[in-house]
């Protein structure tokens, strides 16, 4: 907008965006326990087209406006394994690895792909018929979206292609009570994130 009234507009901006995903998850036991495997793939298009308005609200006369295309490809391969303990303490480790490709990134400069690991570790022991004590502990990983890369929202951002991975460091333990007619649990958690 031109004025701070926000009566004038000077540009308009058109977008289309199609995201498609799928994940697949296998079990096999091995030994006695179970081990799950995972894919996951998600790819997401975005076409934008930013016009610049006569004060009619009318496209401005005599211009192009290309219409751009963004495209993202997510990909993550895990892993999942119950450890072997005893009756009452189960320990589950789990990993992935996460990839993310940009093929298509309109009018602004390729970019390299992210590639980047997850990590979890739980824990469960029963203390006895209603009391559970759980903790876990994990590393994840979170990628741009190609908006926080590249959007500039009609000329008012600038453009942020040396964005890295947001990583978080995250923990929670829970004390739980379970019985028939009465249950509840304590829960505590924190949570440390890099990059943001």
């Amino acid at each position: 907008h031109e004025s701070v009234g926000y009566d004038t507009r000077d540009g308009r901006e058109g977008d289309r965006a199609r995201t498609l995903g799928g994940r697949r998850v296998g079990q096999r036991t091995l030994g006695a326990r179970p081990a799950k495997l995972s894919l996951n793939a998600l790819t997401s298009t975005h076409r934008q087209r930013d016009l610049g308005l006569e004060p009619t609200g009318q496209p401005l006369a005599g211009q192009v406006f290309p219409e751009l295309t963004y495209r993202q490809v997510v990909l993550s391969a895990g892993a999942e394994y119950e450890v072997p303990a005893t009756q009452r303490l189960r320990v589950t480790l789990g990993t992935s690895i996460d990839a993310m490709v940009a093929p298509r990134t309109g009018d602004k400069p390729a970019i390299d792909p992210f590639t980047d690991y997850s990590a979890t570790v739980g824990a469960s022991y029963r203390l006895d018929g209603a009391w559970h004590v759980r903790a876990n502990a994990g590393r994840k990983s979170r990628f741009p979206t190609l908006r926080e890369l590249f959007g500039e929202a009609l000329n008012r951002l600038l453009l942020n292609p040396e964005l890295r991975a947001e990583t978080s460091l995250l923990a929670a333990g829970a004390l739980r009570f379970g019985r028939p007619r009465l249950r509840g649990a304590i829960v505590s958690f924190a949570a440390r994130t890099a990059n943001a």
